[in-house]
């Protein structure tokens, strides 16, 4: 068993060490040149245990990520819509090709359009989404932020903006995190219950053809009906709501989902298992999109100085 000891009880063992050893040596009192010399030698090694403590503690969660294959998630890339809209008196078909660029007055972050547009000729508007050029939690910006052309669309386009604020990019996975998704994995191992359902399909991800995410699951909410529920019918079903942080989920990244709880053969004709039980029924759904008017009262509280309610 690997065991730190101190300074003090390393000097003391070779004190113990040399006094077996040779009887010319006598003075080990504090100052004297051979403890002197000893204690020398022990703070080299106190330091050289506490540095092999340190390894160890750092390189057993490596050992555990690598043995199964357990990698940390790369920061992704803010993305949501924005809105065109063309000069009032004008019609006519507008394109919005894929890729053209829009940006944030004044600052280095850029968006691209994510695939080809069309603006009806009788639309005032169209909504197009967005995604930026770079990744982490700093692509994330509010609403009517996103009010620059970069590239040339149209004579007849008057604006663009964003109306919602963009929230979903974010920085690559910390320890903490990635331990808190570890420990959560860990305990779906048996697949088919609920939390295993509900974690494979967090794993979704689409990418495009540079490797980038496009898209990918946020939020999963799992359905699963009891026995004793007033519709025994919906026994052996599983309904799963997913959200991509945007609005709601696209048919490819529902596709994907069913795809991944079922479990596939993927292209080398290995088999990839599912998360569902044998004989279960699942279903998948993007959330819908839902207002809702909240109104809060605040007021700050007695003795409590910066503190609000």
């Amino acid at each position: 068993m690997f065991q730190i000891k101190s300074r003090a009880s390393i000097v003391a063992s070779m004190i113990n060490r040399v006094t077996a050893m040779s009887d010319d040596l006598t003075d080990f009192n504090t100052g004297s040149k051979i403890r002197t010399t000893l204690e020398a030698v022990g703070s080299e090694i106190e330091e050289y245990y506490q540095a092999m403590l340190k390894g160890l503690y750092e390189a057993i969660p490596v050992a555990i990520y690598k043995t199964f294959n357990f990698d940390r998630k790369d920061a992704t890339a803010s993305s949501g819509y924005v809105t065109f809209t063309r000069v009032s008196g004008t019609t006519g078909e507008i394109n919005i090709g894929k890729g053209t660029t829009l940006s944030i007055p004044s600052t280095d972050y850029q968006y691209i359009t994510v695939g080809d547009y069309t603006m009806a000729g009788d639309n005032e508007t169209i909504d197009v989404l967005v995604s930026c050029t770079t990744t982490g939690n700093d692509t994330n910006c509010l609403a009517n932020t996103i009010t620059e052309m970069v590239d040339f669309i149209h004579n007849d386009i008057d604006s663009v903006t964003n109306a919602s604020a963009f929230t979903d990019g974010t920085d690559e996975e910390s320890d903490p995190e990635r331990k808190a998704r570890f420990q959560k994995w860990v305990s779906t191992l048996a697949r088919a219950i609920k939390s295993a359902v509900e974690y494979g399909a967090g794993t979704v991800r689409i990418t495009n053809d540079a490797g980038n995410v496009t898209e990918e699951v946020k939020k999963v909410i799992v359905w699963q009906p009891a026995i004793d529920e007033d519709d025994e019918t919906k026994v052996g079903y599983v309904d799963v709501y997913i959200w991509n942080g945007v609005d709601g989920a696209s048919s490819d990244l529902i596709t994907e989902t069913k795809q991944t709880l079922y479990g596939y053969t993927d292209n080398n004709g290995n088999k990839v298992a599912g998360w569902k039980g044998a004989g279960i029924i699942l279903n998948v759904f993007a959330v819908s999109l839902d207002t809702v008017s909240v109104t809060a009262d605040v007021s700050l509280e007695e003795g409590g100085g910066q503190r609000y309610n």
